[in-house]
């Protein structure tokens, strides 16, 4: 089996207060022949704020990353023999956030698949420290309209758009990852048009299978979150599109009345796949929502769904 490892080595340079990172892979020479100089031999340190985790030696290609580009996508080929490349990108959080999600995280956002599975082909890549690194994976990002989430079941099944802009990972995708026999965690970003930037988390989350109409469990809203929970009224709800409507409205589509799938209980608390934009350039009441305690008077104009594993 292929093995690699991605570390990361954050630098602040104080005269400039900018913040450099580095990515790092290694990986099996036996397996792999990249292009002559394109890998070499050097010590790599992780770090979190204040604390070494973990220091070795790597066989490694590295890749120098300023701040302003730690929420773009690195896209590295490793040969044609792997058959793809390997989309990566970090997000580094700040030392103010909860010990769970501090640091700098490897988020790997991508999702391995084979021919039976009736899925797009991708890739994944596993991120191992020692045990110390949590894998997060992206489900959700919203940043400026570029992806239509007005989409049917199969769509919001498989997954669609692109990592570097706006993105569902799938439902499909989604109920494997978490119920892989490891327990997951929710983390919600957002941020409004006034630039107020907020999170919630939650401590339980997960997604039952297509038989179960991928049925939304989540649970645990943590208390320092910065912003209210508006996630947990669609628990137990199954996802509801323009075409499958599981919702507990019997008037309406929720999914079509919105142009939105989700996992839509009488509507609208959280929205996170509705139409980009704010009232007055679209109807009110119609745009991204996070109901507690924005209501139908602050949109948000980013949000991305995380989940991690406890």
């Amino acid at each position: 089996m292929m093995y690699y490892t991605l570390i990361t080595l954050c630098v602040v340079v104080t005269m400039t207060l900018q913040v450099t990172c580095q990515l790092s892979v290694r990986f099996n020479p036996n397996q792999v022949k990249p292009e002559d100089g394109q890998f070499s031999t050097e010590t790599c340190t992780r770090f979190v704020p204040d604390q070494n985790i973990q220091t070795e030696q790597y066989s490694t290609f590295r890749i120098d990353i300023p701040e302003e580009r730690l929420d773009s996508v690195i896209v590295i080929v490793l040969g044609e023999n792997i058959g793809c490349g390997y989309d990566l990108y970090v997000m580094p959080l700040t030392v103010t956030e909860t010990a769970n999600w501090s640091g700098l995280w490897v988020i790997c956002p991508l999702l391995e698949t084979t021919a039976a599975d009736g899925l797009n082909k991708r890739c994944v890549f596993r991120c191992e420290c020692n045990g110390m690194c949590k894998e997060i994976q992206v489900i959700l990002r919203r940043m400026d309209g570029s992806e239509d989430f007005d989409r049917n079941w199969e769509d919001y099944k498989n997954g669609f758009g692109e990592i570097t802009r706006e993105y569902w990972a799938g439902n499909e995708h989604i109920h494997r990852k978490t119920n892989d026999g490891q327990s997951y965690s929710l983390r919600v970003d957002l941020v409004s048009y006034e630039d107020e930037k907020v999170y919630a988390l939650y401590n339980n989350f997960s997604v039952e299978s297509e038989t179960n109409g991928y049925r939304l469990r989540v649970g645990g809203y943590d208390p320092s979150s910065t912003i209210g929970d508006s996630m947990s009224n669609g628990n137990n709800m199954m996802f509801t599109t323009q075409d499958r409507d599981q919702d507990e409205r019997g008037d309406v589509n929720c999914a079509e009345f919105f142009k939105a799938g989700w996992w839509h209980k009488y509507c609208k608390d959280a929205l996170l796949t509705a139409p980009y934009g704010r009232y007055p350039a679209l109807k009110e009441n119609s745009g991204i929502t996070w109901k507690k305690p924005w209501g139908d008077t602050k949109f948000p104009k980013f949000a991305r769904m995380m989940i991690r594993q406890n």
